[in-house]
């Protein structure tokens, strides 16, 4: 009986800090998103494309994204 007490109470323990990991990457992940706008939004006085001048920008956060959603999946 205390082992299956045991067990049930890691598996809480373990849902929980999963559920905390998930919660606090997600944050980090609308944040990253809000700052990647920012970085996108071109500036007043400069009428240039910004994806031309940094074309990894956007390949970085494309690949930050797919690696979000394996996380996921595998969780």
């Amino acid at each position: 009986m205390n082992a299956k007490l045991a067990e049930q109470a890691e598996n809480i323990k373990f849902s929980y800090q999963a559920t905390k990991d998930m919660d606090l990457t997600h944050a980090y992940d609308q944040q990253q998103q809000k700052m990647f706008d920012i970085y996108m939004q071109p500036s007043s006085s400069d009428t240039s494309n910004i994806h031309e001048e940094n074309p990894s920008a956007l390949h970085t956060f494309a690949n930050r994204q797919t690696d979000k959603q394996r996380l996921i999946i595998i969780l």
